[in-house]
């Protein structure tokens, strides 16, 4: 954001603080879903589809 806020002059150059912090380099790993995020994931997609058919929004899932 910082990088963003001075390419549109909305701070000086140079002025992000976070430049200089190192970022964390992750190992890659695989995960899987635990039968609750599957669920949720699989009732989650149901509503989409419902929603395509009936073309109202937001789905009740939707925090706006």
């Amino acid at each position: 954001m910082f990088d963003l806020a001075e390419a549109w002059s909305l701070r000086t150059d140079g002025g992000n603080p976070c430049r200089s912090v190192q970022k964390y380099k992750e190992k890659r790993r695989n995960r899987f879903l635990i039968e609750e995020e599957f669920a949720r994931l699989g009732s989650g997609l149901a509503e989409v589809e419902a929603w395509r058919r009936r073309r109202s929004w937001p789905p009740s899932a939707c925090s706006c």
